[in-house]
């Protein structure tokens, strides 16, 4: 009825971590965010980099803000799901969007993602160097913010999908009709998500 959960990244050479009926409490590394629930509330997500020069495009500054986003605007919070079941991060168009156009990527309709533009100067410089996704969430009391380097982010598709090797953003954009906004395990390759019965920490 519960587990603890990280995906690990064999990219960062992370080894996974999985107990059910309990947590492994080295893999917190602040507080965790606690919702009562098995969805979190998302209430931000920025481009930033930890050091040295950026190279984001279409950006003046950093960090990169207000790019949580539905609906053709800018909102406050979306409700999501972390699901290691599912493999990318399932969230509104316009976020998907807002996020893409400060990266060498282009939407491929044939796979619902963004592909890396590998040619671009900017692509190295961003997936090997300390850029970063930042997902806020917050529970009304109390809030966690959850950076995700860009190299978790450069993943590639192959075999037997594809026989060229494609390198994608794993941002997939989604109309919440069927199934809701889900954070796969292209995030929690660096989150550590606890579910206790009928709750979830992250």
């Amino acid at each position: 009825m519960s587990y603890g959960l990280h995906v690990g990244s064999v990219v960062a050479n992370v080894s996974a971590s999985l107990i059910l009926g309990g947590y492994d409490s080295s893999r917190c590394l602040g507080d965790p965010l606690v919702s009562d629930s098995t969805s979190v509330t998302l209430t931000s997500i920025e481009l930033n980099v930890t050091s040295g020069g950026t190279a984001y495009t279409n950006a003046s500054s950093i960090p990169i803000t207000s790019l949580l986003r539905a609906n053709g605007s800018s909102t406050s919070s979306i409700e999501v799901y972390p699901d290691p079941g599912v493999p990318y991060m399932y969230l509104p168009q316009d976020t998907c969007d807002a996020i893409a156009s400060h990266l060498p990527v282009s939407y491929s309709s044939d796979w619902n993602l963004y592909l890396w533009d590998t040619d671009d100067a900017a692509y190295e410089d961003i997936v090997s160097s300390p850029h970063y996704l930042a997902f806020t969430f917050s529970n009304g009391s109390s809030s966690t913010t959850i950076n995700i380097p860009f190299s978790l982010m450069n993943l590639t598709l192959g075999n037997p999908l594809t026989s060229d090797n494609l390198q994608y953003l794993p941002c997939s954009p989604w109309v919440p009709s069927t199934a809701p906004y889900t954070l796969g395990r292209s995030f929690l390759q660096g989150a550590f998500v606890s579910k206790p019965k009928g709750m979830t920490h992250i």
